[in-house]
């Protein structure tokens, strides 16, 4: 920030939604660092994560991440050249332009999660058998899941059969959400 404000250049917000679904970290490992020793090399954490071949490890460079939806949105340059080069030296000021930028990311971080709510379910969505909607029901979807486990058209045509009620109505939740298409979904009785 102070660099921004003493050279005059404009801070350019970049925020990305999803990739945090690309692996899932079990926990931080602060402690596994310390029993390990690592700490004294600068290394405070040592996570454990599951991820793709491997399973339960340590990070490894090399692994397949999971089919997420990664959305990356570049915000409009934010600029500062009212206050002058010697704003960098006003501890109050340069924290009111970070609060600035940090208000601008969050809004768009809001606005992408509520776009793409599930990233790994937006991303499974094609590989998942059922969830896949026949191509007729592409334009128009509007339906409900039937204790069954069907999920039916509002003219009683089955548009998904043999699959978990509760993933295809997620997956007829999150369609509609995003298109805005689904006028009504029935939850299957349990």
């Amino acid at each position: 920030m102070k660099l921004a404000l003493r050279r005059r250049v404009p801070i350019v917000p970049v925020v990305g939604h999803g990739g945090h679904e690309s692996l899932f970290v079990l926990t931080r490992g602060e402690g596994i660092a310390k029993r390990l020793g690592v700490d004294r090399i600068r290394l405070g954490a040592l996570p454990l994560i599951w991820q793709l071949p491997w399973g339960v490890s340590l990070p490894i460079p090399f692994y397949l991440p999971l089919p997420t939806k990664i959305t990356v949105q570049v915000c409009e340059p934010i600029r500062f050249d009212a206050y002058g080069p010697e704003a960098a030296d006003d501890p109050e000021l340069v924290q009111q332009c970070y609060d600035e930028v940090l208000h601008v990311m969050r809004e768009t971080l809001e606005a992408l999660v509520e776009e793409v709510p599930y990233p790994l379910l937006s991303g499974l969505r094609s590989w998942l058998p059922g969830i896949a909607l026949a191509p007729a029901a592409q334009a128009h979807v509007a339906g409900a899941v039937t204790a069954g486990g069907q999920v039916e058209d509002e003219a009683g045509g089955c548009l998904a059969g043999d699959a978990d009620a509760a993933a295809v109505h997620a997956a007829l939740v999150m369609r509609g959400a995003q298109r805005g298409e689904v006028r009504r979904v029935v939850a299957p009785a349990r």
